[in-house]
C-alpha cells in the first residue's frame, strides 16, 4: 500500500507524520522533502513531478534546493525515522551477469 510495510492507513499517516520536525528543520515542505528524498536516495531510479498549476511545479522544483541538505546522517535519520531502509541488496530479478557467448 505506501512502501512502510504498514497496513493501517492511520499507522502510515502517523509514521510519515514523524518527518514534520525533520522538514521545519531543513526548511521545506514535506513534498519538497519528499522529491529530495528521491532524487538522492540511490536505490530510486526515477522521480516523477506531479503538478495541476504552475505554483504547484515551482515548488516541487525548490525540492532541488533541499538535496545539498540531505547528509548521509540526515538520510540516516529518515531510514531510522521510517524504519524502512532496505534490509538487503536487491537483485530486481536479474540475477547473475551471462557471458555474451552463453547458450541460451
Amino acid at each position: 500500500m505506501n512502501g512502510l510495510d504498514i497496513k493501517s492507513p492511520a499507522e502510515a499517516v502517523r509514521a510519515v507524520d514523524t518527518l514534520k520536525p525533520l522538514a521545519a528543520r531543513l526548511g521545506c515542505t514535506m513534498p519538497q522533502l519528499g522529491l529530495a528524498w528521491t532524487l538522492k536516495n540511490p536505490n530510486v531510479s526515477t522521480t516523477i513531478c506531479g503538478a495541476s498549476r504552475p505554483e504547484q511545479m515551482e515548488q516541487n522544483l525548490k525540492a532541488l534546493d533541499v538535496v545539498p541538505k540531505l547528509t548521509a546522517e540526515v538520510m540516516e535519520e529518515i531510514d531510522k525515522l521510517l524504519d524502512n531502509a532496505p534490509k538487503a541488496s536487491k537483485d530486481w530479478g536479474r540475477g547473475e551477469k551471462r557471458a555474451a557467448s552463453a547458450t541460451w
